[in-house]
């Protein structure tokens, strides 16, 4: 199984405290990659892969869906998270990008709102340094979830 790859539009400050939580609390080793062609390069041994700062789902989108790439899209809660999180959600969905979820880190959360969205939400941390303990594991059933549905389709 391909390890997930996270990313954050416009280059997200809220990318690197969740990195450096979900890899030092968790022990979780962690690949950077400074172009989307290093998806097709073994990733032996890493649990989570990011792109290096300053990188956008826009400029990786049509990579992922060749690589098949299952995908996290952080957004940040006081930047619209909605229509940012719909507005990247059909990019990724349009190069057939496997999409594991979307978790808004921080802002208001309106869980009415977000079930009415219909995206694939992940509950939200209230600050990116919050132990990420649900969301890991979150990530584990929709990743195996994808592998099993890869598989099933032949």
């Amino acid at each position: 199984m391909r390890p997930p790859l996270i990313l954050a539009p416009h280059g997200s400050a809220l990318l690197e405290p969740l990195l450096i939580a979900l890899g030092a609390r968790n022990g979780l080793r962690l690949a950077r990659l400074a172009a989307p062609a290093a998806l097709g390069h073994p990733q032996d041994g890493v649990d989570l892969l990011a792109p290096v700062a300053g990188h956008d789902p826009v400029d990786w989108a049509q990579e992922l869906g060749a690589w098949r790439q299952p995908t996290l899209l952080i957004l940040d809660g006081a930047d619209r998270p909605a229509s940012q999180g719909a507005l990247h959600h059909a990019l990724l969905r349009q190069h057939r990008v496997p999409i594991l979820g979307l978790l808004q880190v921080g802002g208001g959360w309106d869980p009415v709102a977000r079930r009415r969205d219909g995206l694939p939400w992940f509950p939200p941390l209230a600050d990116p340094a919050d132990d990420p303990h649900a969301v890991l594991a979150l990530l584990e059933v929709r990743r195996r979830g994808l592998h099993h549905a890869f598989m099933a389709s032949g």
